[in-house]
């Protein structure tokens, strides 16, 4: 009787022929979107597109009571860089303020609850609106300022871009950050919809909304 070797070439193809296709990316998201309930998230994407609406009339628009939390995760931000220099010290307000949405969206993703990380690149397009007004506002300087440590409130921005010999640009930096928040929440709102779609075409065996 002849004995196969285990790591011969032909066991080893048999057991290569024998694992499962990954799925597509396609697969995935209709697999995910499975027994899930679409009409609780609608009021979801109904937000996300009058974000987008409120920020093609006005680019400036603060983000409705989205603001009051980014303004607190902002100046968090700069008591969490405290301890890396004054520069790092300015900049960890804007960083934590773009940082933390952009770590729900990789969390919800993990989570599996994609439409989750579409609504958290929604709020993370509103902290890229309120950078661009902050840093576009470097020279004039118009906006009301507010610190949660003691002493001369300083102009982030006209700090920064006047550290880096950037000042007389706070207007084209300004509205780069525009443009990207434009971008953001475009893409959450298709992502958002093509999400919900799914859910409405998907079966459902049961009502969940997880």
């Amino acid at each position: 009787m002849t004995r196969l070797d285990p790591n011969s070439s032909d066991i080893l193809l048999r057991q290569t022929d024998q694992l499962p296709d990954q799925p597509s990316l396609w697969q995935k998201l209709k697999l995910n979107c499975q027994d899930k309930l679409w009409w609780p998230r609608l009021p979801l994407l109904l937000l996300m597109i009058y974000l987008l609406w409120q920020y093609l009339l006005n680019p400036n628009f603060n983000g409705g009571f989205l603001s009051g939390i980014n303004l607190g995760i902002h100046e968090t931000g700069h008591l969490l860089f405290f301890w890396t220099g004054e520069f790092f010290y300015v900049a960890g307000g804007t960083i934590t303020q773009l940082a933390v949405p952009i770590g729900f969206t990789i969390g919800f993703w993990r989570q599996k609850d994609i439409f989750g990380s579409s609504f958290a690149l929604s709020w993370l397009a509103t902290n890229l609106f309120g950078v661009g007004t902050y840093a576009a506002d470097a020279r004039a300087q118009d906006l009301p300022l507010v610190s949660v440590a003691s002493g001369t409130t300083i102009h982030d921005w006209n700090y920064l871009l006047g550290k880096l010999h950037l000042l007389n640009s706070d207007l084209a930096v300004g509205n780069l950050f525009h443009t990207l928040g434009y971008v953001t929440l475009v893409v959450a709102i298709l992502f958002g919809t093509l999400l919900l779609y799914l859910m409405t075409t998907s079966p459902q065996k049961y009502d969940k909304i997880s």
